[in-house]
């Protein structure tokens, strides 16, 4: 009932990599441990040298739907996958048939910005589909993220990347548009500190090494919560911009102290020194 699988074919796949394709799907296949071990893969099946697999039919049919869905995503909104399993050797073979048919392709792409913020630069590095290329989802998605990243490292914390996809009757072609709206620049106006009890507030925000009154940016909220951790006088913190849409932000640390004294004992032995002891007092 649960055979195991020797080898995995995708069976007309053109388009996409077959190792991509691999990464989307459960189902795996028997394959010996390391390359130094390829030898006695070959001639033996002892499971020390193999990492087996074996088939389970309900991943098996979730797998159809993973590779469908990912080749919607990837730009072939038509694509139709189906699998079989057949004999091969100790155990099964599974093969995935697939017809990617035609791609749908982005005919016109428009990117506005209500306000010129981001350099043409940043836009093209950005990756989104151009004019010609598939309307590839995934690749859509990480370049809004990205546009979003080189927003809010400029200080524009509340900005909006809205993208907006027809499709032509056909479905062939797909007109594209992204609009950027970076709203004001975000301003530094006070933190908001919690959980702190040996240590005083003032200490925090020296540690954040933030400015009231400047210009608060995605790095540096990031930056500050590290610079909580690496001072030691903490176990946890949390930094974060309150929700508050305008643009003077309240900075929200939540912090909980370490204790003040740490003693630490360790031992070992070698060939040379024999036996060493260590105690450290903080």
């Amino acid at each position: 009932e649960h055979p195991r699988v020797e080898r995995i074919v995708f069976d007309g796949a053109d388009e996409l990599a077959r190792a991509e394709l691999r990464g989307v799907i459960v189902t795996r296949e028997t394959r010996c441990r390391g390359f130094l071990l390829q030898p006695i893969c070959l001639v033996t099946d002892w499971r020390l040298v193999h990492v087996r697999h074996f088939l389970d039919r309900e991943e098996l049919r979730a797998d159809v739907l993973r590779l469908r869905i990912y080749y919607f995503q990837r730009g072939f909104r038509d694509a139709s996958v189906r699998s079989s399993v057949r004999p091969n050797g100790r155990g099964v073979e599974v093969v995935f048939h697939i017809e990617e048919g035609e791609p749908t392709i982005v005919a016109s792409r428009d990117v506005e910005q209500t306000r010129d913020v981001l350099s043409r630069r940043q836009l093209r590095r950005a990756g989104l589909p151009r004019e010609g290329d598939r309307l590839d989802l995934i690749r859509l998605t990480a370049g809004m993220a990205q546009l979003r990243s080189n927003l809010g490292q400029r200080g524009h914390l509340d900005h909006a990347v809205v993208d907006s996809i027809a499709i032509s009757a056909d479905g062939r072609n797909a007109y594209l548009g992204v609009r950027i709206e970076p709203g004001p620049r975000s301003i530094l106006a006070a933190l908001d500190i919690d959980g702190n009890e040996g240590v005083s507030d003032r200490t925090i925000a020296d540690a954040l090494r933030l400015r009231l009154g400047r210009t608060l940016r995605s790095t540096d909220v990031l930056a500050s919560q590290r610079s909580l951790y690496e001072s030691n006088l903490f176990h946890e913190a949390r930094v974060r911009v309150g929700e508050q849409q305008d643009s003077a932000k309240v900075l929200q640390v939540q912090v909980r102290e370490a204790p003040p004294r740490a003693a630490r004992i360790g031992g070992g032995f070698n060939t040379m020194e024999f036996v060493q002891l260590e105690g450290r007092l903080t």
